[in-house]
């Protein structure tokens, strides 16, 4: 929601892949007999009124991780961003951006 909203806003560029994701809330109700019935109560919709169910944020820059044992652990932040070949191009954009070498 928070990358949608900033791209809608032209505040972001979105660098990755296309991934699944869900613009519904799920209610739980525990029901008398034991058995539980789940409801869509809630949908999430971008700030121009788009749904992100499916696939519906396309990245600006569209970047695979073709091997994901080369992505950043965060765990591991002495490592940094050295093999990442996602997040290199994504710091790459926002130093361009900004100005920055």
């Amino acid at each position: 929601m928070v990358a949608g909203s900033l791209a809608v806003h032209r505040r972001a560029t979105l660098v990755g892949t296309r991934t699944f994701t869900k613009d519904s809330i799920q209610g739980d109700f525990h029901l008398s007999d034991g058995a539980d019935l789940h409801l869509t109560v809630e949908r999430r919709l971008l700030p121009d009124g788009r749904s992100v169910a499916g696939s519906a944020l396309k990245p600006d820059e569209e970047i695979s991780l073709a091997d994901p044992s080369l992505m950043i652990d965060p765990t591991e932040s002495q490592q940094g961003p050295v093999s990442d070949a996602q997040l290199n191009p994504a710091l790459d954009i926002l130093s361009s951006s900004m100005g920055q070498p």
